[in-house]
């Protein structure tokens, strides 16, 4: 990935996107009449942001990782009898032989 202007203006025209789009579904909002006013938008004194907020971390338990690892793996199916014939079937065209021949 490059940098500099290519990536600077991708950047601009995100939060430009990013801002018509809230403003479209937003209009009755006060963030959305600012926008239209095109005022910049500020974080209010006293609102939590991550900065002074502490996000704990849970640990993720998936169902069934601890009953996978424990079972022994499952072989492969056996194939059926008579599944995989053990030679071509004769074609039509070659005559049949005795036994024995």
């Amino acid at each position: 990935m490059s940098s500099g202007k290519p990536l600077e203006r991708a950047t601009l025209a995100a939060m430009r996107d990013a801002a018509a789009k809230f403003l479209v579904q937003f209009p009755q909002q006060p963030a959305g009449q600012q926008l239209a006013r095109e005022e910049p938008l500020s974080v209010q004194s006293g609102v939590d942001t991550a900065a002074n907020v502490l996000i704990e971390a849970v640990p993720i338990e998936e169902a069934g990782a601890q009953e996978e690892a424990a079972a022994p793996p499952t072989p492969p199916p056996a194939a059926a009898p008579g599944a995989v014939p053990a030679k071509p079937p004769a074609s039509p065209a070659d005559p049949p032989k005795p036994p024995g021949a």
